[in-house]
């Protein structure tokens, strides 16, 4: 019996894979290439929600106000506007007239008087002016003392005449006396007063 070739490829076929040389007058088939399945990619972790960012506190800076400048203190008046010898020519007009509002007025509530009937004060001073009364005065030899923009002293001689409960007195004294600014006023917060030494008496001729 005469074989068939197409039988014998279908029996090798079934048989399994045949070698390319055991198929002799049968032309090989090229093997096909398989494209390889790509792969599909791994799903990504789920990305987990962002946390809002607490904003951070807003600290306000302190507001320091610039120091503010002192004012200038006000000049005080120049001494030289106030004439002390007019001021104690003032009170011994008062004195004279027996006028104590204006002697009040003129001498400081603290003010202290030093003479030969030892230490007084304003109200004692008062009470022994009402019981004399001045006739005659003449200030000379005064010496002025600027001490600060509200204080000065005054140095002179004074003689005067007098009457005290009926007894004349005349006298001749070298007095002292400081006057303070007090306010708008000046005002006399001490005196001295002492007995005028004689004047030394002429040398014995040669």
């Amino acid at each position: 019996m005469r074989a068939y070739p197409g039988l014998a490829l279908v029996a090798l076929v079934c048989a399994g894979p045949v070698a390319a040389e055991e198929l002799e007058g049968v032309p090989a088939k090229p093997p096909v290439a398989k494209s390889p399945v790509p792969k599909p990619p791994a799903p990504k972790p789920p990305t987990p929600p962002s946390k809002p960012q607490a904003a951070s506190p807003q600290i306000a800076s302190p507001q320091i106000a610039p120091p503010k400048a002192a004012a200038p203190a006000a000049p005080p008046t120049p001494v030289a506007t106030f004439d002390v010898v007019t001021q104690e020519n003032l009170l011994w007009a008062a004195l004279a007239n027996g006028d104590q509002a204006a002697v009040g007025g003129l001498l400081a509530e603290d003010v202290v008087l030093v003479g030969r009937d030892g230490l007084r004060r304003k109200a004692d001073f008062l009470t022994t002016l009402s019981q004399c009364r001045i006739s005659a005065v003449q200030v000379s030899d005064t010496v002025r003392r600027p001490l600060t923009a509200d204080v000065t002293g005054l140095a002179y001689r004074v003689r005067y005449q007098a009457s005290c409960q009926g007894q004349q007195v005349a006298g001749d004294q070298t007095e002292t006396s400081i006057w303070m600014r007090q306010g708008p006023s000046w005002r006399l917060v001490l005196h001295t007063e002492i007995a005028t030494p004689p004047p030394p008496a002429p040398p014995p001729a040669p």
